[in-house]
């Protein structure tokens, strides 16, 4: 019998094996009917990571509508990802949410006490956790309605700026760490981890405009060599603000995770950067092409 696997291991293994198939889902999300398969992982990953949200909202002695909110937040995923192909529901994804809301609020009207703090919990979990993760679908399809300028590029560079500030950050704390960031929240991030993450994450950002430069793909006339290192250090900072958001939630509740994965705890936490750093890169993109 082998010994227990390591946590580094863990982390290791699961990280080579989750990176791969979501970047396989999103190269092959532009051909069909591989663009369903990417639909339905997003919203497998963002369901767990929601269900695992209302789990803490719990744990601190709220009573969230989980069941409502997760699927009320399914239902808003699929209106984004149609909308995109069809002008003619484009109204779709703000009913859902405004549906959602008189339905949530209905639901309460015959249970009063602690309404308003179980309302907050429920609701905020769409805004936490949904729409951030929706933003997948802008940036792989609806940054442009030219299907020849649609791209994978942008969220592929998303997820590996964001994951390579992790992985930085934790393979130097670990080495070098001394001076503690947020002791209350996690007090094994240190400075000299922040140092590191946020080097990876504009080496990454310096890398893939060298490579799409290099081989002539669409991601390159998009930004500059300067414009993608600062990129990548806000996606950087971004992100280790979404690692020390959820610890703010983790904390409060008394939680150590989320859920139970080997190394990283849930699925929560392993989107817990990207719930921060997708919403700054679309904000930049939309920037990009109003200014251009």
């Amino acid at each position: 019998m082998s010994k227990r696997l390591t946590n580094f291991q863990q982390r290791a293994l699961f990280g080579i094996f989750g990176s791969i198939v979501v970047v396989g889902a999103i190269l092959a999300s532009h051909e069909t009917p591989f663009n369903y398969f990417f639909l339905l992982f997003l919203l497998a990953f963002q369901g767990l990571a929601l269900w695992e949200y209302y789990h803490i909202a719990k744990a601190k002695g709220y009573a969230p509508l989980s069941r409502l909110g997760i699927s009320f937040a399914s239902t808003y995923i699929l209106a984004r990802f149609f909308t995109i192909n069809s002008p003619y529901l484009g109204f779709s994804s703000e009913l859902v949410l405004y549906l959602f809301g008189l339905t949530s609020f209905v639901t309460y009207f015959t249970q009063q006490q602690k309404s308003i703090g179980n309302l907050g919990v429920t609701i905020f979990g769409l805004l936490y956790v949904t729409l951030p993760l929706s933003l997948f679908i802008d940036l792989n399809y609806g940054l442009t309605k030219n299907v020849s300028e649609q791209t994978p590029l942008w969220l592929i560079f998303l997820i590996v700026a964001t994951k390579m500030t992790d992985t930085c950050a934790y393979f130097v704390g670990k080495l070098f760490g001394r001076r503690q960031i947020a002791p209350l929240l996690s007090p094994q991030k240190t400075v000299e981890g922040l140092i590191g993450g946020l080097i990876g994450s504009c080496a990454t950002g310096l890398v893939f405009v060298w490579i799409t430069h290099h081989y002539e793909l669409s991601f390159s006339s998009q930004v500059s060599y300067n414009e993608s290192a600062l990129l990548g250090l806000i996606i950087g900072m971004a992100s280790v603000l979404g690692d020390l958001a959820e610890s703010l939630l983790k904390r409060d509740a008394k939680v150590k995770d989320s859920s139970s994965l080997p190394g990283f705890g849930g699925v929560l936490d392993i989107v817990d950067s990207t719930l921060f750093t997708t919403p700054l890169l679309y904000i930049f993109l939309r920037l990009k092409i109003i200014l251009s």
